[in-house]
C-alpha cells in the first residue's frame, strides 16, 4: 500500500524532559496516512460502552505528551475497522447459539485441520452480549462482542484470530397490541399524548418500532399516540 509520511511541526522532547536538567536534542514524531487509513473507524471501550475515537487526534499532539495523538491516547480496549474490508463479522439474535469451528489456511489457500484441544477461546469485549462455553457461543443481549481464538505454536508464540459479533433483539410479530385508552378525552389538546401502546408480557428492554395507518388525527411518537387534530366524529386506525 502507498502511504504518505506526515511530520508534526512542533519538536518532541518527551514527558520527562523537564526532569532531565540537561540539554537534549528533540525527536520528530511522524505518522502515516493513506486512503486505507482514512477509511478506518476507531471505537474505544474504556467505559464498557462504545465511544468513537480518532485514528490520529492532532489536538492531543499539542499537549504535554504528543504521543497521545495516536488512537486518542492510552485506551484499555479499541477496535479499528475498515468499511471496505472483507471482515469476518457475524450477526446473531439474542437467545440464539452457534457452534464455533476452526481451521487453518495455508499461503496456497488450502485448509489444514487444527488440533481443537489446543485452541483457547475467550470473549475479549462484550461479555454482556455473548457467553462462551467450550465451543458454544450464545447471544444474550443486544450489543457488540469480540471473540478471540488462540492456537499455540510454541511456548511464546501463538496464532490468533478474532471474530466480531453483533447481537440484535429477535424480531417478533406481536400476537396482541394493547392501547391504554380507546377514547380521546374531550379536553385533550393538539400535541398531547392520548394513549400508550404496548405489547402485553414483552421484556422491558425490548425495542419496538410502531407505525400507524394514514389518518388526520393521530400520530406515533415512540410508544405514544399523539393528537395532531381534534376529531369531529368517530374514526379508526391500524397500529402495527
Amino acid at each position: 500500500a502507498d502511504y504518505e509520511v506526515m511530520k508534526l511541526e512542533q519538536p518532541f522532547y518527551g514527558v520527562y524532559y523537564g526532569q532531565l536538567a540537561l540539554p537534549a536534542e528533540p525527536d520528530t514524531i511522524c505518522y502515516l496516512t493513506s486512503s486505507a487509513l482514512k477509511n478506518c473507524t476507531v471505537t474505544g471501550y474504556g467505559t464498557g460502552k462504545a465511544k468513537p475515537l480518532e485514528l490520529y487526534d492532532l489536538k492531543k499532539a499539542e499537549g504535554r505528551d504528543a504521543y497521545e495523538l495516536f488512537l486518542s491516547g492510552s485506551q484499555p480496549f479499541i477496535i479499528i475497522e475498515r468499511a471496505d474490508a472483507d471482515t469476518q463479522k457475524e450477526t446473531m439474535y439474542a437467545g440464539n447459539q452457534a457452534e464455533l469451528s476452526y481451521y487453518g489456511v495455508m499461503t496456497n489457500g488450502n485448509t489444514i485441520t487444527l488440533d481443537s484441544s489446543k485452541i483457547e477461546c475467550s470473549v475479549l469485549m462484550g461479555d454482556g452480549a455473548v457467553t462462551l462455553e467450550e465451543n458454544t457461543l450464545t447471544a444474550v443481549n443486544a450489543g457488540d462482542a469480540v471473540v478471540m481464538a488462540s492456537y499455540p505454536l510454541t511456548d511464546s508464540y501463538s496464532l490468533e484470530q478474532t471474530l466480531m459479533v453483533s447481537v440484535a433483539q429477535q424480531p417478533i410479530t406481536p400476537a396482541q397490541i394493547q392501547v391504554s385508552d380507546l377514547v380521546i378525552d374531550e379536553n385533550a389538546y393538539v400535541g398531547s399524548t392520548v394513549a400508550n401502546i404496548s405489547i402485553p408480557g414483552a421484556p422491558e428492554d425490548l425495542t419496538v418500532e410502531w407505525s400507524i395507518s394514514e389518518n388526520d388525527y393521530l400520530e406515533v411518537n415512540g410508544q405514544f399516540l399523539v393528537l395532531k387534530k381534534r376529531p369531529d366524529a368517530a374514526f379508526s386506525v391500524e397500529i402495527s
